[in-house]
């Protein structure tokens, strides 16, 4: 083993909601309190107050067994494909999938429903920011920041959407790690 590199992670230990909340918070602390048209106030950035240093290996230090076992190989990335497609169409027949060999999550907008649904809300908010632009453009104004609220507010709901969904996967995955904490039993010394 050789160097090791650092890195910065976001504390494992918050849920979805708690993350949500802090980061809605860091937001409107660093949104600007007046409504100008051109930002006159210095942005920054800042490492968020709960980052951890973690430390891992570089690849370069890495023996070649454990690039193997890290990395995926083209013919990996060839499987994780095949069963994306036949993921994809057993979503398209309403076929149930198992969430083990199946996982529909993030296939959605693969289907042409799923992908004519994303489409449509993408079409949404470029509209509503061009709308936008061409009004402060007519009034000689320049607000980037209300450009990417209109943005925000356009796509609320699927971020809303999104964030439900991130919801139930977080129970889904608590509930099952509890089932299999009591599943597994504790092996017992031999006498």
């Amino acid at each position: 083993m050789g160097k090791l590199a650092q890195v910065g992670t976001i504390d494992e230990n918050l849920t979805l909601d708690e993350e949500a909340r802090l980061q809605k918070q860091e937001e409107e602390e660093m949104s600007p309190t007046e409504d100008t048209t051109e930002s006159s106030e210095k942005k920054s950035v800042h490492w968020y107050h709960k980052v951890q240093k973690k430390r891992h290996i570089r690849i370069q230090d890495m023996e070649q067994e454990e690039r193997n076992a890290t990395w995926y190989t083209e013919a990996d990335s060839k499987l994780i494909l095949a069963m994306a497609k036949v993921t994809v169409k057993m979503i398209m027949k309403d076929e149930p999938c198992d969430d083990v060999d199946y996982c529909s999550r993030g296939l959605e907008g693969k289907t042409p429903a799923g992908s004519k649904r994303r489409q449509k809300n993408k079409m949404k908010v470029r509209r509503a920011v061009l709308e936008e632009q061409d009004i402060q453009r007519d009034e000689g104004v320049i607000n980037m920041d209300f450009l990417g609220e209109v943005s925000r507010m356009c796509s609320k709901d699927v971020g809303q959407q999104a964030h439900e969904r991130g919801l139930a996967d977080e129970d889904a995955v608590r509930e099952y790690l509890h089932d299999v904490s009591f599943d597994a039993s504790p092996i017992q010394p031999r006498r």
